[in-house]
């Protein structure tokens, strides 16, 4: 399950970008629309549902001062 819930967010990740940035066209903008709104949603449940462990993990790992160092803060 988590290796195709990673799946399916990598490939709607990809669609959006790929259309935003224009480097192919989509066939149906309604399909997409609907899509990146189950994405958003999907998105914000896992944060709302692991967000100590997300915070945890990237502070274990430093990332936050990584962002924070690069974002010229």
């Amino acid at each position: 399950k988590i290796e195709t819930l990673a799946k399916y967010i990598y490939e709607q990740r990809c669609k959006i970008a790929h259309y935003r940035y224009m480097h192919e066209p989509i066939k149906d903008s309604v399909t997409l629309k609907a899509s990146s709104l189950c994405l958003l949603k999907l998105v914000k449940s896992i944060f709302e549902e692991l967000d100590s462990s997300i915070i945890t993990i990237n502070e274990d790992n430093e990332v936050w001062k990584e962002m924070v160092t690069s974002c010229g803060n």
